[in-house]
């Protein structure tokens, strides 16, 4: 079977957490999250703010592509992103 030459896309939304990753980290802003995830895992992220008019956003969002899709290294990511957040 050909490997799918395909892109996907996740906007993930970090609200909920905010409150830990100022606590634990002193991330205020999406394009703190998006330096401390490059920082800490080596993941690429978009930050949110790119996506919406300046001056009226104030969320923790970000968007992630996945170009080279492996199953198993999507679940590691995001197990490693969810015990990052807890």
């Amino acid at each position: 079977v050909p490997y799918p030459d395909a892109t996907y896309y996740l906007f993930l939304d970090f609200e909920y957490y905010r409150k830990q990753l100022y606590v634990k980290y002193g991330i205020q802003t999406d394009t703190e999250l998006v330096d401390k995830l490059t920082d800490i895992f080596g993941v690429i992220t978009i930050p949110g703010c790119v996506f919406y008019p300046s001056g009226d956003y104030n969320k923790l969002q970000l968007r992630y592509a996945m170009t080279d899709f492996n199953a198993n290294n999507i679940i590691i990511g995001i197990h490693k992103i969810c015990d990052f957040v807890k």
